[in-house]
């Protein structure tokens, strides 16, 4: 990693038969470098799609799928997120580094409580995020401009409700995913060297293509409602992924939690009962 990343972020996204993730190293003011991302299992060719995955949690982990797709899920996030988290990263002053958060997607319908439960019971709890996207209509305020409850944690475009007002038993993140899918297209809109832009290693464009179609799976709309303007994104196509889209969404999002902030907009609202006057990201070329 570069001498100026301070912190790194990553996401799982959830699915019964594979595992996307992703990680990012980040500067404090969103100047980012995605280190590493795929799939678990591994899978044996560069570009794939999921319905086609060669390798599959059920054929890695045959005793877990006889069981339950729980204890395939445990199986498998085990194993991942120790790959992910049990290591360390080298910066090129030699200096060793370790993830800061992982968020994981919660909202894989009948098996969100099985990621709560993977979450407590996992010896890296500490750094480990449960994630519910959810979408905002046009006519309702951004997620962090309501007023902040006692023991809520408040950010940009994201909010962690207090566990006194839940039945969950650990900390969990809720966030827009349109806004921050815009911002991350943005990230990646930018000038290579500028502040806040997000580069891919290497080269080789060809070596990033799968990662290039998530991302261009949905479609941006503009439009304006009673809160001003936002950006709207079609649903996904039947069988196309968006899976590693969602996975840097999601790294964004960590990193917003880890306290990194663009220059120029108000993004840190933890400290306030009401976010009032920020500035709202334009919608750059996608």
């Amino acid at each position: 990693m570069p001498d100026e990343a301070t912190k790194i972020t990553a996401m799982i996204d959830v699915h019964g038969d594979v595992l996307y993730y992703g990680l990012v190293a980040w500067t404090n003011q969103f100047t980012g470098w995605v280190i590493d991302y795929g799939t678990w299992p591994k899978q044996n060719q560069r570009y794939f799609e999921k319905a086609s995955a060669q390798r599959t949690l059920a054929k890695v982990y045959p005793k877990e799928a006889k069981e339950s797709t729980a204890a395939l899920l445990h199986k498998g996030l085990g194993d991942l997120t120790l790959q992910i988290l049990g290591r360390s990263y080298r910066r090129e002053d030699g200096t060793q580094q370790h993830v800061d958060l992982c968020m994981i997607d919660a909202n894989w319908g009948p098996e969100t409580n099985t990621v709560y439960e993977f979450c407590k019971l996992s010896p890296f709890r500490e750094k480990l995020l449960p994630s519910h996207g959810k979408p905002m209509g046009i006519n309702k305020p951004a997620i962090h401009d309501k007023p902040r409850g006692r023991g809520e944690i408040v950010g940009f475009h994201w909010r962690m409700p207090s566990l006194a007002k839940t039945t969950k038993t650990i900390r969990y993140i809720n966030f827009t995913p349109n806004e921050w899918k815009r911002f991350l297209f943005e990230r990646l809109a930018a000038s290579r060297g500028s502040v806040g832009c997000l580069e891919l290693p290497g080269n080789n464009p060809e070596f990033h293509l799968m990662l290039a179609d998530h991302c261009h799976a949905e479609t941006p709309e503009a439009a304006t409602g009673t809160f001003g303007d936002r950006v709207l994104f079609s649903e996904c196509p039947p069988g196309v992924d968006n899976h590693l889209f969602d996975v840097l969404v999601g790294c964004c999002v960590g990193a917003s939690r880890e306290g990194c902030a663009l220059p120029g907009v108000a993004m840190n609202s933890r400290g306030s009962r009401k976010n009032k006057g920020r500035k709202r990201l334009k919608l750059s070329a996608m």
